[in-house]
């Protein structure tokens, strides 16, 4: 704080993200979370990798297409140090708080942000690119479809 003959220092404590535990999903579920996002998740059949990449562009990664056998379980955990993958399109794994950082996810909104595993890896996150290993081929016929709405 800054007047006109001082100058002081307040230390201003930052809010932690609200609490929620590690949750199993299986495609066609929503998942409501604690700070009023939600994620929905449905199974898409027939689905074309050309037509989806087009729809994909520009939606801030705030959805994505998994390719993923039917009836995989996801689980849904919130952000831990170390988490890394490999984006599409990227040469090697990244860390997740590098990838916030390159797009610049504020500080305060990725602690509320879901990671999507597949047999606990990392393979999602909103405002992320998937994990490469998880892609869409072209002849993928059948994907799960993840959708991160914050209002």
């Amino acid at each position: 704080v800054l007047t006109h003959d001082d100058l002081s220092l307040h230390a201003v404590e930052e809010e932690s993200p609200p609490e929620w535990p590690r949750l199993n999903i299986v495609a066609g579920c929503d998942v409501y979370l604690p700070h009023g996002a939600h994620l929905h998740t449905e199974a898409c059949e027939d689905v074309h990798a050309a037509d989806i990449a087009v729809e994909m562009r520009g939606n801030g990664h705030r959805s994505t297409f998994l390719r993923v056998p039917r009836g995989t379980v996801f689980t849904i955990r919130r952000w831990q140090g170390g988490d890394a993958y490999r984006p599409l399109g990227a040469p090697g794994r990244q860390l997740l708080s590098d990838q916030f950082i390159n797009r610049k996810i504020p500080r305060k909104e990725r602690g509320l942000l879901p990671i999507v595993c597949v047999e606990s890896a990392p393979a999602w996150c909103p405002g992320l690119p998937p994990a490469e290993d998880y892609k869409l081929l072209h002849e993928t016929h059948s994907a799960v479809r993840l959708t991160y709405h914050t209002s």
